[in-house]
């Protein structure tokens, strides 16, 4: 399996990684993003990393969500570019998690919880942020247990995800 490259959201000017989303939602499922005459199907650099083609963007602004759909295309003499659509507000109703600060230390295919020391379940009601709830230190006390003489990783994120308000898959 490969890594595949992660969406981001931006909350003030702080770069988050989207982590995961409310169990049976979809953040940008109904957004039509409309990208750049440049982009075409001929031109778009597809990779095992990136097996939708485009990675999001997404941006609270003034309590509100928007997202920006990110394509590389080749240029010529095998260089990319990377391409954006315009910011589109986006009326997502559920729940998501983002994280910050990579520390990596935890084996495993993609980016866990545990492998960052700031994070956030972030809920939205028709596009607009109603909750922010800080899990950072839930992560730290997961840690300890992850650090233990025990080496336990499942309990450690048992923790973590006993400690979330909503479902995620």
């Amino acid at each position: 399996m490969t890594v595949q490259k992660r969406d981001h959201m931006y909350l003030g000017k702080k770069k988050y990684t989207l982590i995961d989303v409310e169990k049976g939602k979809e953040i940008n499922g109904r957004v039509k993003f409309v990208m750049p005459a440049k982009v075409t199907k001929k031109n778009l650099a597809w990779s095992t990393a990136c097996w939708r083609g485009y990675t999001m963007d997404y941006h609270v602004v003034q309590g509100k969500l928007y997202g920006v759909k990110k394509q590389e295309i080749w240029l010529e003499k095998y260089d990319r570019e990377e391409v954006g659509s315009p910011k589109v507000f986006i009326q997502f109703t559920g729940s998501c998690i983002v994280a910050r600060d990579f520390i990596g230390q935890y084996p495993s295919i993609e980016p866990q919880l545990l492998d960052f020391t700031e994070a956030f379940e972030l809920y939205f009601e028709q596009g607009r942020l109603k909750e922010k709830l800080s899990i950072s230190s839930v992560l730290e006390e997961a840690k300890v247990i992850a650090e233990g003489p025990e080496k336990d990783l499942y309990s450690a994120h048992q923790t973590v995800l006993k400690s979330l308000k909503y479902k995620y898959n």
